[in-house]
């Protein structure tokens, strides 16, 4: 069996409830994708090369594909994201496909309008 996607499991929150939604196939496990990265942010130059590690492993080994989900809406962790990207970029061989799996909802500013600064 070939690997070909590694799952990169986003800690957001997401304002829908989508009946379909990945997200929910596994709420049970919820503990088990506890979100280290953000909690320990005063450990995170220990943690980094731990996180590089892993993803060097699974890009060596023919996974080709960076999968971005998580137990909500993604798009409303940027930094998150962000640092996902900059580890990326830090790769000998970084992955070449990324996967963002989102339903493409916007969090909405204080205001309650759509808030597109997040994108830039």
């Amino acid at each position: 069996m070939v690997i070909q996607s590694l799952s990169c499991v986003v800690p957001a929150t997401c304002p829908n409830r989508c009946k379909f939604c990945v997200s929910h196939l596994h709420e049970k496990d919820r503990a088990t994708y506890r979100n280290h990265i953000e909690k320990n942010r005063q450990f995170k130059d220990l943690y980094e090369k731990d996180y590089l590690d892993a993803l060097a492993f699974a890009r060596d080994n023919g996974c080709n594909t960076l999968m971005l989900t998580g137990d909500g809406e993604p798009i409303f962790n940027p930094g998150y994201l962000d640092m996902i990207a900059q580890l990326n970029a830090k790769l000998t061989q970084p992955f070449r496909w990324i996967e963002l799996q989102t339903s493409g909802v916007k969090p909405l500013s204080k205001s309650g309008s759509n808030d597109d600064s997040f994108l830039q």
